[in-house]
């Protein structure tokens, strides 16, 4: 992206020096060989160029003479990009000797880079080394200290620079090409050619900033004579390098403009083909009828970077906005012309919820998910449509949605950075439409992950295997008041009830943090340490009256009416009102020792990271652990930690953190006012605010990480849950942008992990887009606010957003619903969610305090839990409808198992997250509560799932009740919720003998077809997981069913005539030996609702479930010989 600087502060360290700007600017003259000259852009080097010192000399001919092989190179890109000759059709092969040529040309140009890097940055050393001998002492020392402070810092990054191309001009997949002798255009080379771009528009904002910085005369008065004429003159060299640059980009983006079409993967038959002509954007649906989306008549900013058949990308050209650059601005177009529409948004700077809405509905600030939905006509029917939205994360900006007052859809683009501007911002919508919802956000999501290169898809990452086991957090069963203790008492509970812990979470509480030396409190200061843990408000916190009560009479008062002003009329405010303005004005005023005395004495906010080791409580680590695993059965174990090292990051002062190079940086500093405190004002004095974050160097990053993660694996740590991942979003201001800044920590955290733990991270507190498309391997992250065991008012909510955010989010990464505790008021809600909903199942029970019965629906005695495969998501009829507040429709949630899926209900009317409130609302009167709510359960609700005789069996959970669905059934299964109730339905496949008897007995249309339905462990809320195959033999006059079981407890299964026998692992039951071994097997004749007495099967495997392990096979035989052979 092209950007642009305002007039820059006195040099500092964040800087570079004038003359290491060819020093940057070499990676692009490499890069250029490898492309032809355009006929806008002079060929020719500058007439007289300027001196350099000698040790790059060589180097400067080299790269700015084109050599006869990068011609032909060039002309084979010119060939491939222009049309000149006639393009190769799709799979066809160049010819060998020039893609020889290219492969040499690549291979060649990545080894030269590392030798000329060492080289530059030796004569550079060596020349600013000269320069300092020479220049006398003066009154300017500083300055001039500071200038070669600055260029020490720039010289110590150099390699990374080198690296970086090295990335750009050659990855991995691109030399493996290469080195077959073959460029066939593949979709590899596309992507090739969008990360090839983006480096170098990057390197084209760097050349613009650090030409301004030559004509500086604060920078040039440092320099003799000589210095700043060469100075001088290198500004003719850089504008020929811009053009050439720029040139370059038209190349790469008619390349990509003409050719993606044919080597982008197919789209499926549900999308819709969508344009943007004359400033509007339209869907097709059909041969001739199209539907208008929305226009940008009235801003000429936006424009389209990339198109074909089915996808958009717009950007934005900031130079037709405003004429002077912003680091922030907006973009008014059209009402988004939809029936309905769902949309995730930011409701705090950490986490996303939901909201649904109409055509005359705001679509709330910090938008970051947009899916609408139309009606259209096709063939003559009205057809439903959908089309997407998902604004970007560009190199530096970013972009959100949201809706004026006048309902216009606005474009909000912020880089976070004061000092980098916008001029044009090719990235920052992508727009698809189609007929089938979930396809479309599939399909979408897939693109912009190949087209930003920033992240991957849930599909190309392996799950870590604990997932699929029961799992216990310390967090809100001890807060950071966690001990040894209290885990192994824990996790003993748990075992003794035949619901054993397999793998732990030790979240806040293990790690060597401290407050900063002014508030640095002895232990029994800590109010805390005298609170009962079930006491404690969200997050472990002492209350402010709690804490004024225990600091004095005249501090108890204070703080009851701080805390009643604070509740009343500031926590519920906007964030330009009044309130909030005085309220800012005390914070940073004659309240501010008195708020931090409060997050240093009542809170673990004010602490920074001291150490990596872990805190005493804790050390040694690694016995510990060691200990939890033979003691306690455990498989895994994972510690909490936060992206920044603690909440507050890490002490710079500390003996431990010294080699990171940390230093204290301040959010909202820089004088912006970013779109997220809109959304949350109380950013504005929160501790961070107040004292800084301590944040390791960029350039300390990969070291930072490797020292903490390679220190929990050699302790016996197999994976880490990675919190506070939004803070870094907001630290961007002269650092390169939270966008850029976010993004290298959450790679080099990534990196460390899949190096150390293999590659086993929960993220959390991670719901800006900032870093959501950062998400390269993070195999599971978060969907959802906390639970809150306190909080009443957020359970339904709580649920809410973990259905709607999974249908984002779930194609980044495997979601985590949170933790909740069984012994609650609302525990079957939250048992019923986490067994639809995809996720893995763990609880934070205070010690002794579970319902295991409830549990025992969950869990396994051998400690696995039958986890369904996809991301729970709404179902279709209850995608765009306010399932809080409207009286009248159930959310309902579809899942898929191996063999069948399964369908939550949930009863969540009443209260829901208010926006303009900041907290929540209840959407109905004390005298008129939520209502029972009666819904319908059918097989479409789950999505492509296939049965071989069109027929379904549904089975309801809660109420126990069957019933038998037929093809096409518009009724399906009826049920009545109360407020906060749930039922987990299962949609199993009904499976007969047909085929069978039609392949191996001629008379096959006299025998008779018996019709069955493996429907699992019924006793489990998502019992369908206990089934992992099905197949059915006809052999010798015999039909034959052989189901896979997972877990042997019990099995259930419903057919059409009893079973004669049933065999499991060499043990039978037949009608003469009806109990053997331990293989119990009962019958119920139950009535379903056709009117016919059919049979639920329940077989009692008991006896095996603490040996077996893995899947078996059961075969049940499902036929009578008396009748067979009479007939």
């Amino acid at each position: 992206m092209l950007l642009r600087r305002p007039p820059l502060p006195p040099p500092t360290l964040l800087h570079p020096p004038p003359l290491l700007l060819l020093l940057l600017f070499l990676p692009i003259i490499i890069v250029l060989n490898l492309l032809p000259p355009l006929r806008q852009v002079s060929t020719s080097a500058p007439s007289s160029p300027p001196r350099r010192p000698a040790a790059s000399a060589a180097r400067t001919t080299v790269a700015f003479a084109a050599t006869p092989r990068s011609v032909r190179v060039g002309r084979h890109f010119r060939h491939r990009c222009l049309g000149r000759p006639p393009r190769a059709e799709a799979g066809s092969a160049p010819d060998d000797s020039v893609a020889e040529n290219i492969r040499d040309d690549i291979i060649g140009s990545r080894r030269g880079q590392r030798t000329a890097g060492r080289q530059i940055a030796e004569g550079w050393h060596n020349f600013f080394r000269e320069h300092s001998d020479r220049r006398t002492t003066t009154a300017n020392e500083e300055q001039h200290r500071g200038l070669d402070s600055r260029i020490v810092c720039a010289l110590d990054g150099i390699s990374d620079l080198y690296d970086e191309i090295n990335i750009a001009i050659g990855t991995p997949e691109m030399e493996k090409m290469f080195r077959k002798s073959e460029i066939t255009p593949t979709n590899e080379l596309v992507d090739w050619t969008f990360r090839l771009e983006r480096d170098v528009r990057d390197i084209a904002r760097d050349a613009k900033f650090l030409l301004k910085e030559y004509l500086r005369t604060t920078v040039l008065g440092e320099l003799d004579d000589r210095t700043a004429m060469v100075a001088m003159k290198e500004k003719d060299k850089l504008e020929f390098l811009a053009g050439k640059v720029k040139g370059m980009q038209r190349v790469l983006r008619h390349y990509r403009m003409g050719h993606v079409k044919r080597f982008h993967p197919r789209s499926d038959e549900s999308a819709y083909a969508i344009n943007f002509q004359n400033k509007e954007l339209k869907v097709a649906v059909g041969d001739s009828t199209s539907r208008s989306i929305l226009d940008a008549l009235e801003q000429p900013g936006l424009f389209v970077e990339f198109a074909d058949q089915h996808n958009i990308v717009f950007g934005v050209d900031a130079t037709k906005i405003s004429k002077r650059g912003k680091s922030q601005l907006s973009l008014n177009l059209s009402p988004f012309q939809t029936e309905r529409w769902m949309a995730c948004y930011r409701q705090k700077l950490w986490w996303m919820t939901t909201t649904v809405g109409g055509a005359t509905d705001r679509i709330p600030r910090e938008t970051q998910f947009l899916l609408g939905k139309f009606t259209t006509q096709s063939k003559g029917k009205d057809e439903d449509g959908y089309i997407l939205l998902l604004p970007l994360v560009d190199q530096v900006f970013r972009t959100s949605i949201y809706s004026n007052q006048q309902r216009k859809l606005q474009l909000r683009l912020e880089s976070g950075d004061p000092l980098l501007l916008a001029s044009q911002i090719p990235s920052s919508l992508y727009v698809a439409a189609g007929k089938d919802p979930y396809k479309l956000v599939a399909r979408g999501v897939k693109f912009v992950s190949n087209y930003l290169g920033t992240f991957e898809c849930r599909d190309r990452k392996s799950a870590p295997p604990n997932i699929d086991l029961f799992g216990w957090c310390t967090w809100d069963a001890f807060y950071s008041k966690v001990n040894r203790l209290g885990i192994g008492s824990g996790l003993d509970a748990f075992s003794n009830e035949m619901t054993p812990v397999k793998f732990l979470i030790l979240d806040d509480g293990w790690q060597n943090a401290q407050n900063d030396e002014k508030w640095r409190i002895p232990q029994e200061a800590d109010v805390r340490e005298e609170e009962d843990v079930s006491e404690m408000v969200n997050g472990g916190v002492v209350s402010a009256e709690t804490w004024g009560d225990k600091s004095g009479s005249q501090s108890s008062v204070l703080a009851k009416l701080v805390t009643w002003f604070y509740e009343k009329r500031v926590n519920r405010a906007r964030f330009k009102s009044l309130s909030v303005r005085l309220w800012r004005w005390l914070a940073q005023g004659v309240m501010r020792e008195k708020l931090i005395s409060y997050f240093a004495e009542a809170t673990d906010w004010m602490k920074r990271l001291v150490d990596i080791k872990a805190n005493r409580k804790f050390n040694p680590l690694g016995e510990f652990a060691k200990d939890l695993k033979e003691q306690h059965g455990l498989d895994y174990i994972y510690c909490w930690h936060a992206l920044l090292g603690y909440w507050l990051g890490v002490d710079p002062t500390a003996k431990g953190m010294k080699q990171f190079m940390p230093r204290i940086i301040y959010p909202y500093s820089s004088g912006l006012i970013p779109n997220i405190l809109w959304v949350e004002p109380s950013l504005a004095w929160s501790p961070p605010t107040f004292v800084g974050v301590g944040m390791v160097s960029r350039k300390k990053a990969d070291e930072f990480y490797e020292d903490l993660h390679s220190y929990l694996s050699i302790c016996g740590v197999n994976g880490v849950k990675v919190d506070v991942q939004a803070a870094a979003t907001t630290l961007g201001a002269k650092h390169g942008g939270g966008a850029s800044l976010t993004r290298k920590m959450v790679h080099s955290m990534e990196n460390s992990v899949r190096n150390n733990l293999n590659n086993s991270i929960i993220g959390c507190m991670a719901h800006p887009t900032e870093n959501i498309y950062s998400f390269r391997s993070t195999p599971v992250a978060r969907t959802s606010d906390d639970f809150y065991p306190n909080d009443q008012h957020s359970h339904q909510q709580h649920i809410t957003t973990n259905a709607f955010n999974s249908l984002f989010l779930g194609e980044i990464v495997t979601p985590d619903w949170d933790c909740f505790h069984t012994k609650h008021p609302f525990n079957e809600l939250h048992a019923t969610a986490r067994a639809v909903g995809g996720c893995p199942i763990y609880t934070s029970d205070r010690v002794g305090n579970s319902d295991y019965d409830l549990l025992r629906k969950l869990v396994l005695p051998d400690g696995r839990v039958y986890r369904a495969q996809l991301p729970g998501r709404p179902t279709r009829d209850s995608l765009f409808e306010n399932v809080m507040g409207d009286a009248k429709t159930v959310l309902k949630v579809w899942n898929k198992n191996l063999v069948n899926g399964v369908v939550g209900a949930f009863n969540v009317q009443g209260w829901s997250w208010d926006r303009d409130l900041h907290g929540f609302r209840n959407n109905f009167s004390p005298d008129i509560p939520a209502p029972t709510l009666k819904t319908s359960i059918k097989a479409s609700d789950v999505e492509d799932l296939k049965s071989p005789t069109g027929r379904f069996a549904l089975y309801s959970h809660k109420f126990q009740r069957l019933h038998i669905a037929s093809a096409g059934e518009e009724e399906g299964m009826e049920l009545e919720l109360a407020p906060t109730e749930a039922d987990a339905v299962l949609v199993a496949p009904v499976f007969s003998f047909a085929k069978e008897l039609q392949e191996q007995n001629f008379q096959w249309h006299r025998t008779e077809d018996i019709l069955f339905a493996p429907l699992g462990n019924l006793q489990m809320l998502n019992g369908g997981g206990a089934i992992s195959g099905v197949s059915k033999a006809y052999q010798n006059g015999e039909k034959i069913a052989y189901i896979s079981i997972i877990g042997r407890q019990f099995l259930s299964f419903w057919c059409t005539k009893p079973p004669r026998i049933v065999r499991f692992q060499g043990y039978e039951r037949s009608e003469e030996n009806p109990d053997y071994n331990g293989v119990k097997l009962s019958f119920e004749c139950m009535p379903v609702e056709t009117g016919k007495n059919d049979y639920i099967c329940r077989i009692d495997l008991s006896s095996f479930a603490r040996t077996a392990v893995g899947s078996s096979n059961l075969r049940v035989q499902i036929s009578e010989h008396k009748r067979r052979n009479s007939s």
